[in-house]
């Protein structure tokens, strides 16, 4: 799936110790919902969106460490 913002694919990170997470453009955060609801991923969203210098608004997805990094890039990068 493509970043409607950088124009590059969205990568799932994983912080040293933390649990995977990836920023998400508000305007495809219900179409990730969507995505990750059909595979029966679990995930929460971060209740704030951000804006910095003046680029469009940007959230946090969560998968917490049991979160299969692999499979939810894997679906990511299924989406074209």
């Amino acid at each position: 799936m493509i970043d409607v913002i950088t124009g590059k694919p969205l990568q799932v990170d994983e912080t040293a110790g933390g649990p995977a997470l990836f920023d998400v453009p508000a305007s495809q955060l219900k179409e990730i919902e969507g995505l990750l609801d059909a595979y029966g991923i679990r995930y929460w969203v971060d209740g704030n969106s951000i804006s910095l210098f003046g680029e469009p608004e940007t959230t946090v997805v969560y998968f917490g460490h049991a979160g299969d990094l692999k499979k939810i890039q894997t679906l990511l990068d299924s989406v074209s």
